[in-house]
């Protein structure tokens, strides 16, 4: 939880746990200094509770100060998530007044509650990019304004409000549900899906109802979510070039979260063609990530996201641009999250000393304990291509690829954080870097030949780390 907030925002919780209005529990305090002195070894799993809690309450027994520990761990969250909460509210002016009208309107008195809500009504509609957030306020505050109790406050105000509640309604509407479509014609693309549980609606059918929202409401981002899905009968993709040459013509017109989303549109329909086999498309993968970052579209709520960078920098690698990466890394880890910034920055540097050859140092650091499970998930993708290395360099190393394999498999199947569908491509990727070893390995020809096997990875939909294993191939059959 610490590791998530900022420097400055750890300094603002010492002061909310001091406040005896916030906490009156003064151990916690304690509690939190010392957590505070070792937040950087805390991230990286280096402090151990027993350190803790003879620190905390010297010359008790740790079985009995434990539990004391566990009690004091439970209240510093919830003061953590009461505080993240308070801050949230503090710094947005727009939310804290429509809460405080709500509390008005709770409360009877109208005429706060009015002047209050036809001041919202004029910031919000002043700002010339209106998101669906934007929208819904807008919305739910013509709602409470036109719909309250009192009829006499009603019949006085003209009916442009109720067109105006009805219009940013369906601008909600139509921003939410064209989102919400696009998502689905990635997923078809995106997610190979084998459950039946997985829904698939009928997208051309219901776009085509949809049409009239994007002509009747005119904004810029219903027209590129209309590009991007005129095809969906077809392949469910956009004409690439023209979907990012239009995006980023009209970026400047869209709202924040628009541009996110249409960012990540074009985005997953390009990584969609590199997962289908399309190689010839990294390149333009490389370039679509340094235009987001140079538009800024590659951060979200100023954040980089995490699988965005592993993206960048898997599709990097695989590009040959190792150098650019090891420049890039020190720009791009300050905008991850705080709690990820040393695990990514590890996780870069074992994919960097593998492309280069460095096998051990790229096992040294892809061993590391990694906390945030995306990171985890492609280190051991990572730490399986370099145990395969590993073993073309020397056979007498195929054993510890096998029980590598045996032990990534039994965790890629004991995993809840992400659905079995998505880590299905990891063991397809272990499965055939097994037969691909045990090929080259074989000398009475019980195996399957490389030849075979290439064509079994040519066709396979879902599967991580293709173009590596495909390339490895090629090289061993020239």
């Amino acid at each position: 939880m610490l590791g998530m907030l900022s420097k400055a925002e750890q300094k603002l919780l010492k002061k909310w746990l001091n406040s005896p209005w916030c906490n009156s529990n003064k151990k916690l305090v304690s509690f939190y200094l010392l957590l505070e002195k070792y937040i950087p070894q805390l991230l990286d799993h280096e402090v151990s509770k027993e350190k803790i809690c003879a620190t905390l309450f010297p010359g008790k027994p740790y079985a009995g100060s434990r539990k004391m520990l566990n009690n004091l761990t439970v209240q510093l969250v919830r003061q953590i998530e009461d505080f993240m909460v308070h801050q949230k509210i503090a710094n947005d002016e727009t939310q804290k007044n429509i809460i405080l009208a709500e509390e008005y309107l709770y409360r009877s008195r109208q005429d706060k509650f009015l002047e209050l809500a036809k001041g919202l009504l004029e910031v919000l509609e002043q700002k010339s990019l209106k998101d669906w957030d934007d929208c819904l306020r807008l919305a739910l505050l013509h709602e409470k304004i036109y719909f309250q109790q009192s009829s006499t406050v009603r019949h006085k105000l003209p009916p442009e409000n109720l067109a105006q509640l009805e219009a940013y309604l369906d601008l909600f509407y139509g921003l939410v549900r064209f989102r919400i479509m696009a998502e689905w014609a990635s997923r078809k693309t995106l997610v190979k899906s084998d459950s039946d549980n997985d829904p698939k609606p009928e997208l051309a059918s219901e776009f085509e109802t949809l049409k009239f929202l994007k002509d009747k409401l005119r904004h810029p981002a219903l027209d590129l979510y209309s590009m991007r899905l005129e095809h969906v009968g077809e392949n469910g993709l956009a004409d690439r070039n023209k979907f990012k040459k239009q995006f980023f013509r009209f970026y400047e017109k869209l709202p924040e979260k628009e541009r996110d989303a249409l960012f990540a549109c074009a985005m997953n329909d390009t990584v969609a063609e590199f997962r289908n086999g399309n190689m010839a498309v990294s390149a333009e993968m490389l370039m679509l990530m340094q235009e987001g970052i140079t538009y800024g579209v590659f951060l979200q709520n100023g954040i980089l996201p995490t699988t965005r960078f592993i993206n960048y920098v898997q599709t990097a690698t695989q590009h040959g641009k190792d150098k650019f990466i090891k420049q890039i890394i020190p720009v791009l880890c300050p905008l991850l999250a705080p709690a990820d910034k040393a695990e990514a920055r590890c996780w870069a540097e074992a994919q960097i000393a593998f492309s280069k050859g460095n096998f051990n140092l790229s096992m040294d650091l892809a061993q590391h304990n990694f906390s945030n499970h995306m990171i985890r998930l492609v280190a051991g993708i990572t730490l399986l291509k370099t145990y395969f290395e590993q073993v073309i360099k020397d056979r007498s190393n195929y054993q510890f690829f096998k029980n590598y394999c045996k032990k990534y498999d039994r965790d890629l199947r004991r995993a809840t954080y992400f659905p079995q569908d998505k880590l299905k491509g990891y063991r397809v990727l272990i499965r055939y870097t097994k037969q691909v070893l045990e090929a080259l390995l074989d000398e009475e020809g019980k195996h399957p030949s490389l030849e075979r096997i290439i064509e079994q990875i040519a066709v396979a939909q879902n599967m991580e780390g293709k173009q590596w294993l495909m390339g490895r191939l090629k090289e061993f059959l020239e």
